[in-house]
């Protein structure tokens, strides 16, 4: 790995799901079997647009970030330029959480587990590819 560059984990053909951080082995269970591309990222400033770009043919990006979903939104619409894409983010939801406990309770309130990524990537991409 190199600093600033994400990392092609696994290359397909019916879109790219963008993994962040800490949600890496979440995203490859939740992707197990799909015909994605996945790249991880361990840094997201400096955002590698260059790696995103060169993988995203199809115009489907999910981004799963370990943080309020939507963050990255803007890094991904500026990465692609002009181009037409359908963007899932998929996070932290924007809402006040009134629960606490460990990082697994965490993830499961948020939908950051690989079954809920899973039902999530499967709605997304149903109709592409």
């Amino acid at each position: 790995m190199e600093f600033g560059r994400a990392t092609i984990v696994r290359r397909g053909v019916r879109g790219t799901v963008v993994a962040v951080g800490p949600v890496l082995s979440s995203v490859l269970e939740a992707t197990a079997g799909l015909d994605v591309s996945v790249l991880y990222y361990t840094t997201i400033c400096p955002f590698d647009a260059g790696t995103l770009r060169e993988n995203c043919a199809l115009g489907a990006i999910v981004v799963v970030e370990p943080f309020y979903e939507g963050t990255l939104a803007q890094d991904v619409m500026s990465s692609v330029k002009a181009r037409a894409i359908q963007l899932l983010s998929i996070g932290v939801p924007r809402r006040f959480l009134t629960s606490y406990g460990d990082a697994a309770d965490h993830d499961e309130q948020c939908g950051l587990r690989a079954p809920q990524l899973r039902t999530r990537l499967e709605e997304f991409f149903h109709d592409k590819g």
